[in-house]
């Protein structure tokens, strides 16, 4: 069976890190894909978008993507004496 309207949530955790994505969709008239993802993984929004327009032909789709480092050295902070 296939719908416009539906929910699904993955996460997956390695190295460290953990990524937690989401996506919401709902009946529509026209392929809408709105995305919120972490800016590192902005430069992969494109090929992401491409490949869920292959999966989904109409419908109000949302992803929201976060990613959370438990990585100390993740931050790197200088401090300027002068």
């Amino acid at each position: 069976m296939r719908s416009m309207t539906g929910y699904g949530r993955g996460e997956r955790a390695a190295y460290d890190r953990r990524i937690v994505v989401e996506i919401k969709s709902v009946n529509h008239r026209y392929n809408d894909i709105n995305m919120r993802l972490p800016k590192i993984l902005n430069a992969h929004e494109d090929k992401l978008r491409k490949k869920l327009s292959g999966e989904i032909s109409r419908g109000k789709t949302d992803v929201y993507a976060r990613l959370e480092s438990h990585v100390e050295n993740d931050v790197n902070i200088t401090v300027n004496k002068e």
